[in-house]
């Protein structure tokens, strides 16, 4: 369908990348949430082409459809296999 996510937010702020947010880029923010450094200011520093907002949310940014993640996570949790959905979170 074309979709992209371009914003991640944390405690600190949040992200914008127009290039869109997947595959090593998806993997790095796993990596800093799994050391306890939950925050997405370093994404930035790593990603030159995005942009760190501190302190806002991303509401501000103009997209085509906004979807929390949590209203996504529980849509995929309705949709997709447990066992499936895990690989997909990269949960063990």
């Amino acid at each position: 369908l074309g979709a992209k996510v371009v914003t991640i937010s944390g405690p600190d702020g949040y992200i914008y990348d127009p290039d869109g947010v997947s595959g090593d880029k998806i993997d790095y923010m796993l990596e800093l949430r799994a050391s306890g450094n939950d925050i997405v200011a370093p994404y930035a520093e790593k990603y030159p082409n995005s942009t760190f907002v501190a302190g806002r949310r991303p509401w501000e940014v103009k997209v085509d459809i906004a979807i929390p993640f949590f209203a996504l996570e529980k849509f995929l949790i309705w949709v997709v296999p447990r066992k499936q959905l895990m690989r997909l979170l990269k949960i063990n």
